[in-house]
């Protein structure tokens, strides 16, 4: 009895080890066999969503043309003050209040999911202090590299999220977002479930840049809003 009890203990002890183990380093990418780390399989960084406060970080001014953040190393992001605002989650919905706003703004976005070509298409939502819902389509990349210190050179890896493009989902239209082979669909509410689905666009976006949106510009050029 005394042994089939160790051995119980044993069994457990080792399936949780190893559930810690994958959990940490990710899942196997059924394509290719590759294993990918977390960030690529479910859009987190040690265990935590990604922080939309770096999400809103890309957001550029509906007066320009292009956004100035393009890319943001989210490893050293982790644990600063910069990056210390705290996060509520609601379902999919990871969300933030934005500091130094009046009347206060939030900002919050849902991970759609992550393409066969590793785009990851992630749907950020600023919320105003009025009636304003802006939403902004992105699409991303992830990637690792070394940034050294001088003068000393000491190395520290780098976990780099890259936008590599965006497309305006309007404000309040709400419209449903599709991940289509290699493409992604958007496609309007019906105005009879909701008057602000005008403010949206149908269209088909393909974040590599093959081809162009209904509207025959290339969703990379269709600035964010705000």
């Amino acid at each position: 009895m005394t042994n089939r009890l160790c051995f119980v203990v044993l069994l457990i002890a080792t399936t949780a080890v190893v559930s810690c183990d994958v959990a940490r380093k990710g899942t196997t990418d059924p394509g290719s066999g590759e294993r990918l780390p977390e960030w690529e399989t479910n859009f987190t960084f040690n265990g935590k969503p990604i922080h939309p406060a770096i999400i809103h970080a890309f957001e550029g001014w509906i007066s320009d043309a292009w956004p100035i953040v393009v890319a943001i190393d989210v490893a050293s992001a982790e644990g600063t003050n910069q990056y210390a605002i705290p996060v509520y989650r609601y379902q999919d919905f990871v969300g933030c209040k934005l500091p130094d706003t009046d009347p206060e703004e939030s900002y919050g976005y849902r991970w759609v999911g992550r393409m066969a070509d590793g785009t990851h298409v992630v749907r950020g939502t600023l919320i105003t202090g009025g009636t304003g819902k802006f939403e902004t389509l992105f699409f991303f990349r992830f990637s690792v590299d070394n940034g050294y210190a001088v003068p000393d050179q000491s190395r520290k890896q780098r976990m780099i999220l890259n936008v590599t493009g965006w497309h305006s989902l309007g404000d309040r239209a709400d419209p449903t977002v599709t991940i289509v082979d290699d493409h992604v669909d958007v496609i309007p509410q019906p105005a009879s479930e909701n008057h602000f689905a005008g403010n949206a666009t149908a269209a088909t976006l393909y974040p590599s840049g093959k081809k162009t949106n209904v509207t025959g510009k290339s969703s990379r050029l269709a600035p964010p809003r705000r």
